[in-house]
């Protein structure tokens, strides 16, 4: 079981539910999925008056017509809150976190608002400073891969090395 960005959160409960009913969880992997864990909730809160100048000065928004920008932006928002409002109980089953070690916002220094780009870099170094972002607070049985690219790509350009990673725990870690 398995679930990217907010998607992992949601496997995470649905994982969490089936040992619950009996069921048992050989795995999850959480694709660079944040937890709700206090350091994250507060930075995410700073960051979202300038969510808008992240996706674009990465040129997020350039893949899609311009219509879509604040639906686009009240998707994230809705699912920051949602995040927020989560609280997950801790977990014995095998969590592998496979985490990017490239923050979204690496082309932020094209921004022509310094004072916006110094608190967007300082709260993106806060939360990337958390190896784990979080989840040992809700796992047992952590383990961490960090895959260098950003959030995007993790399901992008390097999907493969995100493929390695789970095909190598699988097959070759824990076999049962």
């Amino acid at each position: 079981l398995g679930g990217w960005s907010l998607g992992g959160a949601i496997a995470y409960e649905v994982a969490r539910q089936l040992v619950v009913e009996g069921g048992h969880v050989k795995a999850l992997f959480l694709l660079d999925t944040s937890s709700p864990s206090e350091t994250y909730i507060n930075a995410m809160q700073k960051l979202n008056p300038y969510l808008s100048k992240i996706l674009e000065s990465n040129g997020f928004f350039d893949k899609f017509p311009e219509y879509y920008k604040d639906n686009i932006l009240r998707a994230i928002q809705l699912e920051t809150k949602l995040l927020f409002k989560y609280n997950p109980q801790l977990t014995e089953f095998p969590t592998i976190l496979i985490k990017s070690l490239i923050p979204d916002v690496l082309k932020i220094d094209a921004m022509d608002d310094l004072d916006s780009m110094h608190i967007i870099n300082s709260l993106i170094n806060e939360m990337q400073s958390i190896g784990d972002n979080g989840w040992n607070k809700y796992s047992k049985n952590l383990c961490v891969y960090n895959v260098n690219g950003n959030h995007g790509s993790l399901v992008t350009s390097h999907v493969d090395d995100v493929a390695t990673i789970i095909m190598d725990y699988i097959f070759n870690k824990h076999r049962s």
